[in-house]
């Protein structure tokens, strides 16, 4: 089992794709300065998300922060970053090196930057001794070797997906679902909506057929248990459009299931991808998208 591999160890699997997976890249913990500016950071388990008061405590910190007293605003755009620093490190694992993390909160820290409202800036997998691998996947014949093998993908999302969604996630949503008042179809959209933009990298540009499957198992399977018991929170979270007008060149636009609340912010709009805007102003957006890069 993996006792000594550590954190710096994975590295190796984003490697290869540090220039196209750039933008994700500075959200997983791999060069972070906690060491030499302890002072700029609150390092706590991340279990703590589930306790109503500290949890508060950072929506209202966020909400100050982005000049907000709307706790639904706060609680909902606080969703996006908790994906960001969590999501693309999982799943890129999963995708890019075969590998079978345990990103259950019981398994993490999270790290908290004071200079940004109290914001998740990192999360850290506290240990590796059951990290599971799919050899086919994975470049890393060190990783392989110090791993629980697994033979199929289906065994692979068996030992990685429960933990992410069950033991994470679902929790997570729930705690902010109650604690900001806002609806969980929202908070669930913005997971969504972030997993989308994660394969549409993987898939894209950087060519993982791995991604395909992935992709499939949580965005495109309606009931999936390895994720919820019920319908699939996250399933179709962005619909995949084309609007008749030839500014876009037939090539087509990302459209959320639900406004996350953005625009209500002092600072917000509606996001590009928002179900709110107006077909007129969909397409302006999205043709200087296609015209400046996705």
């Amino acid at each position: 089992m993996v006792q000594s591999l550590q954190l710096e160890n994975l590295q190796q699997i984003y490697e290869p794709y540090r220039e196209s997976l750039a933008h994700y890249l500075k959200w997983m913990p791999f060069a972070t300065d906690l060491a030499e500016n302890p002072v700029s950071y609150e390092v706590v388990p991340a279990t703590r998300l589930l306790e109503p008061e500290f949890l508060r405590e950072k929506l209202v910190a966020y909400g100050q922060y982005i000049d907000t007293p709307d706790l639904k605003v706060s609680a909902s755009i606080w969703t996006k970053q908790y994906s960001i620093v969590l999501l693309p490190f999982a799943l890129s694992a999963l995708s890019l090196g075969g590998l079978g993390i345990d990103f259950s909160l019981a398994n993490l820290t999270i790290v908290f930057s004071k200079e940004t409202g109290n914001l998740p800036k990192w999360v850290i997998p506290n240990d590796f001794s059951s990290l599971a691998v799919l050899p086919s996947r994975c470049q890393a014949p060190a990783l392989v070797e110090q791993a629980r093998t697994v033979s199929s993908v289906a065994e692979l999302h068996e030992a990685m997906l429960p933990k992410l969604f069950g033991q994470n996630l679902a929790l997570v949503m729930e705690a902010l679902a109650e604690v900001g008042r806002v609806n969980r179809k929202i908070v669930w959209n913005n997971l969504g909506t972030y997993i989308f933009g994660i394969y549409h990298t993987l898939a894209g540009n950087v060519g993982s057929a791995a991604a395909l499957e992935d992709r499939q198992a949580i965005l495109e399977t309606l009931h999936n248990p390895l994720i919820v018991l019920d319908k699939n929170p996250v399933y179709q979270a962005v619909r995949e459009t084309y609007l008749d007008d030839p500014a876009l060149d037939g090539k087509p636009v990302h459209i959320r299931a639900a406004c996350c609340l953005w625009y209500k912010s002092p600072k917000g709009r509606l996001c590009n991808g928002c179900p709110l805007l107006k077909p007129a102003e969909m397409v302006e957006r999205w043709k200087l998208i296609y015209q400046h890069g996705y």
